[in-house]
Formats: C-alpha cells, sequence, structure tokens
C-alpha cells in the first residue's frame, strides 16, 4: 500500500502520533483554568512534539510511497518489451472488413496513402512512434518489386505467428487461415483444367490440404458471399489454407497472400 514496507512503518507511526496528540491536547482543554497551569503547559508541549515527529513521518511517507512507484511502472516497460520487431511479419486484423488505414506518417494527421485489406500480410519496417494513446509502426506491403511503405496504428496488427485455430459454439471449425487464388492458364494449370475430383474449375471451388481440410468439404470464406467446395489439391497448399479459383487470370496473379476466417459448414466424407 505504501509502495515499501519501510512505508507501513511511517504510516502506524503517523496514526499513533495522531491518537497521542489528540489524547493530551484534549486532556489540556479539559483541564479548569484555575488548574495546574504547569500540567497544561506540559500536555501542550506535548502535542507540539507528537505534532512535529508527525510532520516527519508523513514525509518519510510519501517519500516511500514515491519509491514504490517505478514497480508500478513496470507493465509499461514489460509491454515495450513486448513490441514488434523489424522484419517481422503481421497480419491486419480487426478492422472488420473495413481494412488498415495505412497514412504517409504515425498519426491520424497524416494523408492515407492506401487501404490494405482484412487478412493481408504486412512486414514491419520500423517502430513504434507514439502519438496520443496510439503506437504506429512503419509497414510495408505489396509485392516485393513494387512494395508500399506507411505508417499503421498497432491495434490492427496481428503477429502471424500468433494466428491460432478457433472453434465456434455449434462446434463447426472456424480458424484465420492464409488465403491465395488460382485460375486457369495460371501456374502450370492448363486452360479448361478438371479437379483433383473430377469436376471443371468454375467459381466457387478452393484447392486445400486434405489433410486438413477433406475433400467434399463445404467453406464460408469472410469477405465472400455463397459456399465453396474443397474439389481441388495443390502442392503449394499446406495446413490450415486455400487457394480460391477466380475466373480472371489477371485478378489471380495480383491477388497475393490474405488470411480471412474461413469456417467449414461441413466437413467432407473422409474427415
Amino acid at each position: 500500500m505504501f509502495g515499501t514496507p519501510l512505508g507501513g512503518w511511517y504510516g502506524v507511526i503517523v496514526l499513533w502520533n495522531t491518537y497521542a496528540a489528540r489524547s493530551d491536547l484534549s486532556d489540556a482543554v479539559a483541564r479548569p483554568k484555575s488548574g495546574n497551569l504547569t500540567a497544561r503547559a506540559s500536555s501542550i508541549t506535548k502535542v507540539s512534539q507528537l505534532l512535529f515527529w508527525n510532520s516527519r513521518a508523513v514525509a518519510a511517507l510519501l517519500a516511500t510511497a514515491f519509491i514504490g512507484l517505478p514497480a508500478l511502472l513496470s507493465p509499461t516497460v514489460a509491454a515495450a518489451d513486448a513490441a514488434l520487431q523489424p522484419g517481422q511479419t503481421v497480419v491486419v486484423f480487426g478492422t472488420d472488413g473495413r481494412g488498415l488505414r495505412v497514412r504517409s506518417g504515425p498519426g491520424m494527421s497524416h494523408r492515407v496513402v492506401s487501404t490494405v485489406p482484412e487478412g493481408s500480410s504486412l512486414q514491419i519496417v520500423s517502430g513504434p512512434v507514439a502519438d496520443g494513446d496510439d503506437d504506429w509502426y512503419q509497414v510495408s506491403f505489396g509485392a516485393t518489386t513494387t512494395a508500399t511503405t506507411g505508417w499503421g496504428v498497432v491495434t490492427y496488427m496481428v503477429p502471424s505467428a500468433s494466428v491460432r485455430s478457433m472453434s465456434t459454439d455449434d462446434g463447426t471449425r472456424t480458424f484465420l487461415g492464409k488465403v491465395t487464388a488460382y485460375a486457369d492458364g495460371v501456374g502450370g494449370v492448363a486452360m479448361g483444367a478438371k479437379t483433383y475430383s473430377g469436376t471443371k474449375t468454375r467459381w466457387g471451388v478452393v484447392a486445400v490440404d486434405p489433410k486438413v481440410i477433406p475433400i467434399g468439404s463445404t467453406l464460408l470464406i469472410e469477405g465472400y458471399e455463397g459456399v465453396f467446395v474443397a474439389e481441388d489439391v495443390g502442392s503449394g497448399i499446406r495446413g490450415e489454407a486455400v487457394d480460391i479459383w477466380l475466373p480472371d487470370r489477371a485478378e489471380a496473379k495480383r491477388y497475393g497472400t490474405q488470411y480471412r476466417r474461413i469456417r467449414v459448414t461441413r466437413e467432407g466424407p473422409a474427415r
């Protein structure tokens, strides 16, 4: 309570001296005017001495309270130690689909450079820089050769290493998965190709890692309407990841890597 154990003893001294001073002062005032003047003077002197030592104890109490102040500040130090590091990869998360507005400088007063979609990956360049109650980091995003740099608020950045599987109340699997895209005629996929299941590639088909998402499973992918079906596989798809088939080859090439909430509404027969 008083910062250090010593502060507690000073508090006891203050309370005791206050009680003693009050008793002696009452005793001095209660004596009749015709009473022993020497006894009255003695009581008043004792009160003065007690009040003097009380003031010294109060000063010491305040000092020990401030000595204990660094302990109260230790959570701030711990938070600083947990700061994101340059070169670390983070995921835009918690914007409710609005995306992260990246600005030209660390603060809301700077112009918006770009809006990075929810689930996209960013790389930390430098920071943090405080602006009011918010910490800002300089980040880069986009293709390696044409990466854009700007500043984003840390509130909507989640370290990619901290992404973990989740479950819903009804028992279906929900997770923050890696989402990529492919198309016929891109990356070795033949025009008019068929899926691993023998069906034609079309909108609504996704490729998966069948060890994690069985073939035949149906999925909901955050940000998209409709139900997707796991009918295809890919050598580069591992773990909690899906590869969405797109009808537009140019769009598939610039899709990049995103992270979105994925819900398995029905497990495939292999599970």
